[in-house]
């Protein structure tokens, strides 16, 4: 669930239900100071601390609901269906499977297993297996949210207002305004928009919460549904985040002085609400009993506009309903705590006390959640699900949709950002955080593979399953095309470009994965292709290859992995050595020119055209035309597979028994017993950014820089 496209998730939330006592459990704090410890572990290595996060999903979920043998999340990339069981694949529902989008804002349960879905392209209703689109649109718009009666009656929430299905017709709910958010309380409504807060109860009861009757901020971007037709709302205005509560008479305002992270979303539980900010999960609760909670400051505080507005909101038909005008109000993205006016003291108000939440089976980085029937449903940021029982008991689901089985890719542009591709060839970009948000191509654009080149960060896509290929750069927030060649050098089916390198001159090398010849299934790699920036030069390099391959065309070995580049030409490791392709050859290094056990897993160049390998006899460099294997033992026991160079030219080298790093004069060996997660590591891969990523079996592990060293 992203800040920015998470209005949906954290504020679609049922009745108010029972949290499990587990889950209640607060640290020790003094009475104006909140905790807000983090969960991450770090590891000191090159004489720094370096945070790890792990990543596991691609997914930005956007909502999720519980039916009695499913969970299902709203993503950017279709609806999730999770067994709550767990023992097998989630399902995944896409344009592919017939969605009208991809783009799944919310999802609400009509009854049983049957759910209904709001995509940015129209509905869907999923009833066991079946799916079925023919649904009349909302007149409301594009959809931020939907929420069903235990009737079956679903409301849907747009910039067109409020509607409502039942019967198979919609019907407009009142007057056109921009909505935001909705949330069940029983068998009332709460609804969020830009001007303040309604409460729908029956088939046409309005009561309004305008700010003229005191609400603090008139955006609501949540709702947290209290006892009692009390609430808890998160506002957001010019001054930052302001938390809204109405204790059934009156509103109040509240923030918190000194809390650094941006306010992500609030959900109902019975004691109160959690709120998600940094990762964190916070519990606020009402009443005086704070006990180790710190209380929250009332800055804001309605005396004179008690009551609200009440009146019988007109149901007007589909077709009656105008249609949305003029640009759409993007949605405000979180921000941190509104700060208390200097030298102004707080106002009479009820009390309400917040604290992080601690317990078994948190998330490291929750960002939204939903409780349901005592269930608590927490979205890990790009660590999927997790759900607590009401016994406290936790469960994760994931979809490991990011983690390839030996590749992991990263790119960095000339603006210094990060970018990423995952294992079912999503383009993700790093925010500052650690957290990878998917980035849309253009249809029938589908990403292979990317590197960092001469300006910046490239990407190597094909257009649909063709032989036609494009290579892209990333402008600013665009990717701009650079070149387009076909592949007609190629008489076996491409099935993938798995790696692409950028030249010092500009030129373009890929990896050609193609279908075995003669049938019967499978596939092998072809070597590597090179394309031309500046003219329409294609030259493939493979095994065999001959004049008719293109000008400059060399026997390259078939089974290549990668590509790198020195002066001197295009470096490949392979089964037979390290291969330089440069001035129309192909130079085979192996046994007989110095590379011990001939095979060679990965390389990589560094600064003084040094050419770091690793080979099945170990880590050894290139140099001065001959290699060197003479490295210390430690090093030569680690037997990496995989190695990478920073910025820096600092050698990282990773493997089945961890990783190996040096600095240029000395080496450190990591592994699980002095604080890496796991020794068996498959590949790693740094930004320019210097964070380095380690694939794992089932993750990604991101170890970022932080400024002061690791404490002793």
């Amino acid at each position: 669930m992203n800040p920015r496209a998470f209005l949906p998730s954290t504020r679609r939330i049922a009745a108010a239900l029972s949290l499990a006592p587990a889950l209640l459990l607060t640290v020790a704090c003094g009475p104006s100071a909140l905790q807000t410890g983090s969960t991450f572990r770090t590891l000191a290595i090159g004489g720094a601390s370096r945070r790890i996060v792990t990543l596991t999903d691609a997914d930005t979920v956007r909502d999720v609901a519980l039916t009695p043998a499913h969970l299902w999340a709203a993503t950017d990339r279709g609806v999730l269906v999770f067994a709550r069981e767990g023992g097998e694949a989630p399902r995944r529902y896409t344009r592919t499977e017939g969605l009208p989008s991809d783009d799944v804002r919310a999802v609400a349960v009509r009854s049983g297993e049957s759910v209904i879905l709001a995509t940015a392209a129209g509905l869907a209703v999923i009833d066991g297996d079946a799916l079925n689109t023919a649904l009349p649109p909302a007149p409301v718009g594009e959809i931020a949210d939907l929420a069903a009666r235990a009737d079956g009656t679903v409301f849907a929430c747009g910039r067109g207002g409020l509607a409502r299905l039942k019967d198979g017709v919609w019907q407009g709910v009142g007057e056109p305004f921009v909505c935001t958010t909705l949330a069940l309380d029983g068998d009332a409504l709460w609804v969020g928009s830009t001007q303040g807060v309604l409460r729908v109860e029956g088939e046409d009861v309005v009561r309004e919460h305008a700010q003229t009757r005191g609400i603090p901020e008139p955006y609501v971007a949540a709702l947290a549904p209290l006892a009692n037709g009390r609430l808890l709302a998160l506002h957001r205005g010019p001054g930052g985040t302001l938390l809204g509560y109405w204790d059934g008479t009156h509103w109040y305002g509240y923030t918190l002085a000194d809390f650094a992270p941006a306010i992500d979303g609030l959900t109902a539980h019975a004691n109160g609400a959690l709120l998600f900010a940094g990762g964190r999960s916070y519990a606020i609760s009402t009443g005086a009993d704070r006990g180790n909670a710190v209380s929250l400051l009332a800055v804001r505080a309605d005396v004179e506009h008690h009551g609200v507005r009440t009146y019988r909101a007109r149901l007007v038909p589909a077709a009656s309903v105008p249609a949305p005008s003029g640009p759409a109000e993007p949605a405000r993205a979180p921000s941190r705590f509104e700060a208390p006016e200097a030298g102004r003291a707080t106002v009479d108000a009820p009390p309400l006390a917040i604290a992080l939440l601690t317990g078994l089976g948190l998330p490291e980085g929750a960002y939204a959640g939903r409780s349901v029937d005592g269930t608590l449903v927490l979205a890990d940021r790009n660590r999927g699900l997790v759900v607590l029982a009401a016994d406290g008991t936790p469960r994760v689901y994931r979809t490991l949709d990011l983690v390839g089985a030996t590749d992991f890719q990263v790119a960095t542009d000339n603006l210094q950002r990060t970018w990423a591709l995952s294992r079912r060839g999503d383009l993700l970009r790093l925010d500052d955080e650690g957290t990878l948000r998917r980035v849309s191509l253009p249809e029938g654009v589908n990403p292979q593979a990317i590197a960092t080149g001469e300006g910046g960060a490239y990407l190597c896509a094909r257009v649909g399953d063709t032989a036609t290929v494009r290579i892209y750069r990333a402008e600013g927030d665009t990717w701009r095309q650079v070149i387009e060649r076909a592949l007609s050098g190629v008489t076996q089916r491409i099935t993938a470009l798995p790696f692409l390198g950028v030249a010092p001159d500009g030129n373009f090398w890929l990896g050609l994965e193609i279908e075995r010849e003669g049938g019967g299934g499978g596939t092998r790699m072809r070597g590597a292709v090179m394309l031309a920036r500046e003219t329409e030069a294609v030259v493939y390099h493979h095994r065999g290859a001959t004049p008719t391959d293109g000008q400059g065309a060399t026997p390259l070995p078939d089974e290549v992995t990668s590509v790198d580049f020195t002066a001197a030409g295009a470096w490949f490791p392979t089964i037979s050595g390290a291969v330089r392709v440069g001035n129309s050859q192909a130079v085979v290094f192996g046994e007989a020119r110095g590379v011990r056990g001939e095979v060679v897993t990965d390389l990589a160049t560094a600064p003084g055209e040094r050419v770091w390998v690793a080979s099945a006899e170990g880590l050894g460099v290139y140099a001065d035309g001959s290699f060197d294997f003479t490295l210390p033992a430690t090093v030569q026991q680690a037997r990496p597979t995989a190695i990478a160079v920073d910025r820096a030219g600092h050698l990282w080298a990773a493997g089945p028994r961890g990783i190996v790093y040096s600095d240029g004069t000395n080496w450190q060996r990591l592994t699980a017993a002095n604080g890496l997660p796991t020794d068996d590591l498959r590949d790693i891969d740094v930004d320019g950014n210097d964070r380095v990523f380690l694939l794992t079996e089932d993750a990604v592990l991101l170890l970022i820089p932080e400024a002061a060293p690791a404490a002793r």
